[in-house]
């Protein structure tokens, strides 16, 4: 098992059928080409239209298209076309919310997927790394694992609940998304030793477009793997702050503005109030105070400095003095 689409199994279900043309590694070079473009094409629309109804449409036609290319290799001559572009819809939608929420996330995602994929395609040209049996067997095991792994945190949120280490920040979460991102790159050597596999067994003509078909599979797993992983990197959650009343207003508050559009993950609970508030009572993760001295048990850091001027009228200082 390489990507879900491209595996042994498939010699199994063309078995049989003859063509008078067989596949190219150029053909398969193009039509990948060919969908992927399609894909960009999809997620263009997507990330305009960013449609929550477009989404669940695509995610649900998009499966269903899938498992039946995979179950029909020739099909793939005419479904690959229109699932590449229902994947884009999908991934394009998907982006423009999480772009929203993480600046610039999109464009690193894309960056590493690109450079990755030619990583791996490099490793495997030049036969840095051997797909033996061993390693196949390794990826197909943690492919499967994985596979396993979200089925169960499915059904787990049919019952309201879920796996922490999918979903939160937390170092198990990034480090689980690492490893899947690390097999899903590993299912891209095995998938271009069965597209060479393909090529040396004189597949039919069709097996150009799935190959394509299986190749974009992988690729978009790995994006979705590389986007996940910064997205759990990004710090998230909430910040119990109490603060002086008139001057968190004047002076902080346009700080915290800037420091919330860097970090959306952050949501910022302020308490105003000026008089001397426990951390620990209170519940507070900070306090921001003005003070000359510290109480004994404090542990502070300066972060500025606040003059402060007494101002009398004239008439006051002659009744009263200086």
């Amino acid at each position: 098992m390489s990507s879900p689409a491209l595996n042994e199994k498939v010699w199994n279900r063309i078995d049989g059928q003859v063509t008078q043309d067989t596949m190219t590694m150029e053909g398969t070079i193009n039509k990948s080409g060919i969908l992927i473009l399609l894909t960009m094409f999809g997620a263009y629309i997507g990330w305009t239209l960013q449609s929550p109804a477009i989404m669940i449409g695509a995610l649900i036609v998009n499966l269903v298209l899938c498992l039946f290319i995979i179950f029909k290799p020739h099909t793939a001559t005419y479904l690959s076309q229109p699932y590449a572009v229902i994947e884009g819809l999908l991934l394009g939608t998907i982006s423009a919310v999480y772009a929203a929420q993480y600046p610039g996330i999109v464009t690193n995602t894309l960056f590493a997927t690109i450079s990755c994929f030619v990583l791996m395609l490099a490793l495997y040209r030049f036969r840095i790394v051997q797909v033996t049996e061993k390693l196949r067997s390794i990826v197909m095991v943690a492919t499967g694992a994985i596979a396993l792994t979200y089925v169960a945190n499915m059904v787990m949120g049919f019952f309201g609940s879920s796996m922490p280490m999918i979903h939160q920040a937390s170092p198990m979460g990034i480090a689980f998304s690492v490893i899947v991102t690390g097999v899903a790159a590993f299912n891209l050597l095995l998938d271009f030793d069965m597209i060479e596999q393909a090529h040396a067994r004189k597949a039919p003509k069709f097996m150009e477009w799935y190959c394509g078909f299986a190749l974009l599979v992988t690729l978009v797993w790995l994006y979705a793997e590389l986007g996940l992983t910064e997205d759990r990197q990004a710090p998230r959650g909430a910040i119990r702050i109490t603060l002086p009343f008139s001057f968190g207003i004047r002076q902080l508050m346009p700080m915290f503005g800037d420091f919330m559009a860097a970090n959306p993950g952050i949501v910022l609970e302020l308490d105003f109030n000026d008089r001397r508030s426990n951390l620990i009572e209170g519940g507070f993760d900070l306090a921001i105070r003005i003070a000359e001295r510290l109480e004994p048990g404090d542990v502070a850091r300066k972060i500025g400095s606040s003059l402060g001027v007494i101002a009398a009228a004239p008439a006051y200082l002659e009744r009263h003095g200086r």
